[in-house]
């Protein structure tokens, strides 16, 4: 699990828009920078995980180094927003 039970409150929040909303995307424009850094560490510790993930193993072997160029661009897109810190 990549986020904590304490930690869902920051979920609901991201997800609202496609959980309640019925969209087909995530809104991170309403989170506090705490949630918004919070989610980024979580994405990048899941792209950095998927070549190894169950996951990956039902994709083609191939498609791989694609999959995860996507997350590195989105993750470098957030990096870009003034919410982001640098973890220590």
């Amino acid at each position: 699990m990549l986020l904590q039970p304490d930690e869902q409150c920051c979920l609901r929040d991201i997800y609202a828009p496609l959980d309640e909303q019925g969209q087909n995307f995530i809104v991170l424009d309403y989170v506090d920078e705490s949630c918004f850094n919070l989610f980024y560490s979580r994405c990048k510790q899941a792209m950095e995980g998927f070549p190894s993930s169950d996951r990956a193993k039902i994709v083609p072997e191939s498609h791989i180094p694609g999959i995860v160029w996507n997350w590195s661009e989105v993750l470098r897109i957030m990096r870009e927003d003034p919410r982001y810190r640098e973890s220590s």
